[in-house]
């Protein structure tokens, strides 16, 4: 969160018991979802009564608060207790809350995040401390959504899926390592890449190196060629292109009613105010995801 809000996130790991048939593997994988949902159902109206907000994907289970950060020990209370109920819920449907996998991260800025005092945070049986970053649905988050540990994560995968490509290179046809390349590589580098929107041209750089030694791999390239005619070839566009489109694809789709609800609900037209020749834009203090879209 920007301006004077900070964000504490909770990661909680559930392990669902062996009783638990609902949740588990079935002859329909619809029905499991559906029987996961309605099982479920009721710890969201628990982390809703705390005024927290609550998210869920599989068996992780994520819990949000947002508060000033000169109020963040009152806050953490709330969070606590919010726990402490969840945990007895899950108790009673025979469940089991994983303590020591439970991840806490604070988001704000770097001057909010200097005035937090809370250390750690007694969850359960074990002494929970934030981390600097969490990782969720594969995506490194750090506190000030730089997303700095996530490039550096992702360049460090992507160079060693190449470099074991790069060995086998001379064995594959054309295409094959286009297949090779786009299961490997590329695939990486366009997932969630539209949280990588408007980041640091330093962390765009790190990426777009990674998709000029790709296609260097899969064309045989020399280093010291132009990597644009390469790129235009293989009708490839530059990260910073593709997070754009794929971002713009994403509001098209929301505002024709093609999206998915929980996409489409939250996607609405901002309409930019011009004074006197100026256009007034979002300041520091509201977040940048609610005009995001092009």
């Amino acid at each position: 969160m920007l301006g004077s809000v900070v964000r504490l996130v909770s990661i909680l790991n559930i392990c669902y018991l062996a009783t638990l048939y609902v949740v588990g593997c079935t002859k329909n994988a619809v029905s499991a979802i559906t029987f996961r949902l309605l099982y479920t159902a009721e710890l969201f109206e628990i982390i809703a009564s705390a005024g927290l907000v609550g998210h869920s994907y599989a068996d992780d289970t994520q819990v949000y608060i947002s508060a000033p950060a000169t109020s963040a020990s009152v806050s953490t209370q709330r969070f606590i207790s919010c726990i402490e109920c969840t945990d007895a819920w899950m108790r009673s449907n025979r469940l089991r809350m994983n303590a020591d996998k439970t991840q806490l991260l604070w988001l704000g800025t770097r001057q909010q995040l200097a005035k937090l005092t809370v250390t750690e945070l007694p969850l359960l049986s074990a002494f929970v401390k934030p981390s600097s970053a969490v990782l969720d649905l594969g995506i490194n988050i750090d506190g000030q959504l730089a997303m700095a540990d996530h490039v550096a994560t992702l360049r460090r995968s992507c160079l060693f899926h190449l470099c074991q490509l790069q060995m086998v290179r001379s064995s594959l046809t054309l295409e094959d390592a286009k297949t090779l390349v786009h299961a490997f590589v590329r695939s990486r580098l366009d997932y969630c890449n539209n949280l990588l929107y408007e980041i640091s041209d330093g962390l765009l750089t790190k990426l777009q190196t990674v998709q000029n030694a790709a296609a260097r791999v899969v064309t045989g390239t020399r280093k010291i060629d132009h990597i644009t005619p390469v790129l235009r070839q293989l009708h490839w566009l530059p990260v910073r292109q593709r997070i754009t489109f794929k971002l713009a694809m994403i509001t098209f789709k929301c505002l024709r009613g093609l999206a998915p609800c929980y996409l489409a609900d939250v996607c609405t037209l901002f309409h930019l105010l011009f004074t006197g020749g100026s256009c007034c834009r979002p300041t520091v203090g509201h977040s940048s995801c609610c005009a995001l879209g092009p």
